[in-house]
């Protein structure tokens, strides 16, 4: 017989698959709109590609709650990093990655964040005069986020 779960793990549970699929819809709702502009291609009349304005807010909203959701988590590594003490060895970089392998849910959802960020950013680049302000806007979004990740992995050099 199967070990029952006690409430916390089905509370802890339950709160993982909500937040993977909040994840994976937003993961859904970009890589279609980064789809539909890639496969767009102006028509006179027709110069940017149509989004409704329920995806774009939906797209809006998921974007900004995943980029928010992620970046506050990895801040609040780093803030409890910069509390440890001076015995901390570790750089900032590396508390950051151990503190995302530790929980899959944060690794799957800064991954899933970046990759599809990055795929919005190619579409964006390559059809950036078809593409409507909403994509504009999460492309220079993600390279803002990716900007704070790169800057995390460096430690400046203190003391002795």
């Amino acid at each position: 017989m199967g070990a029952s779960m006690s409430i916390p793990d089905v509370r802890k549970s339950l709160i993982g698959m909500i937040a993977l699929t909040f994840v994976l819809l937003y993961a859904g709702v970009w890589v279609a709109i980064a789809w539909k502009l890639a496969r767009f291609h102006a028509s006179p009349g027709h110069a940017q590609v149509h989004i409704a304005d329920a995806v774009m807010t939906t797209a809006g909203f998921l974007s900004t709650t995943v980029g928010a959701g992620t970046a506050a988590v990895l801040g609040i590594t780093i803030a409890q990093a910069t509390t440890a003490g001076a015995n901390e060895t570790r750089t900032l970089g590396k508390r950051i990655t151990d503190s995302a392998a530790n929980s899959t849910i944060l690794f799957v959802g800064v991954s899933v964040y970046f990759i599809v960020g990055i795929a919005v950013l190619l579409a964006w680049l390559f059809k950036s005069s078809e593409a409507p302000d909403v994509i504009k806007t999460f492309a220079l979004g993600i390279l803002g986020w990716a900007g704070g990740a790169f800057s995390s992995v460096f430690r400046a050099k203190t003391g002795s």
